[in-house]
């Protein structure tokens, strides 16, 4: 209900210009969580001697890579994921207009197949 009554005056709009700012808070905040996360990866506070470690449930407790120089190359994976939801978000418009008889249901049928 809630969702459905702040996505469906989005999807109604005929130019997507007006997110522009919400668009780059968002980033701004992808980014800042990036940071933090690394922040906290490097300051070790959830490491198994760490300030947070002890405090989590140990399903809940994260495995890092035991050898600080491993760590730069995981991160790629976090830089590969955010450059795809990037990516994807980007680029809806051009995959919605480039649909044959484009309609919402079509392109939530192409969505849900992806």
């Amino acid at each position: 209900g809630l969702t459905a009554a702040v996505l469906l005056p989005l999807c109604l709009l005929r130019s997507l210009a007006s997110l522009q700012y919400t668009s780059i808070l968002g980033l701004l905040g992808m980014i800042y969580t990036t940071l933090f996360m690394a922040y906290r990866l490097y300051d070790g506070s959830y490491a198994a001697d760490g300030h947070y470690h002890a405090y989590m449930q140990e399903h809940l407790q994260p495995h890092f890579p035991p050898e600080p120089e491993e760590r730069p190359m995981l991160a790629l994976v976090l830089v590969s994921l955010l450059s795809t939801a990037y990516m994807a978000h980007y680029n809806v418009p051009r995959f919605y207009w480039s649909l044959k008889d484009t309609s919402p249901g079509r392109f939530q049928g192409v969505v849900a197949c992806a």
